[in-house]
């Protein structure tokens, strides 16, 4: 597993970027599709189709930084402890 130093630059950002959408609390969920969205549309224009993003976010998942739980037809997704201490420590680095 992935520890926060091990991260490539697209994965902290679109670590950083889902601690701000989730307002960096461990009960808010959302769905992939808007948050994928949301976070193409954050990153500079050179990420148009968002692959990258998308599987930047599959890592974090992979790696334990955020959670997903089935909600009824859509998967939503949450921060886990270790994701909440990583975007910490992001928000404080910028």
């Amino acid at each position: 597993m992935k520890e926060l130093d091990d991260l490539n630059q697209m994965e902290k950002t679109v670590l950083l970027i889902f601690c701000y959408r989730v307002n960096f609390s461990l009960d808010a969920h959302l769905p992939r599709q808007g948050i994928v969205k949301n976070i193409g549309k954050s990153l500079a224009k050179g990420v148009k189709n968002g692959k990258y993003v998308k599987k930047a976010f599959q890592e974090l998942v992979k790696n334990g930084f955020i959670k997903s739980h089935p909600a009824g037809r859509n998967m939503t997704y949450d921060l886990t402890k270790k994701g909440l201490q990583a975007g910490n420590i992001l928000k404080n680095e910028i």
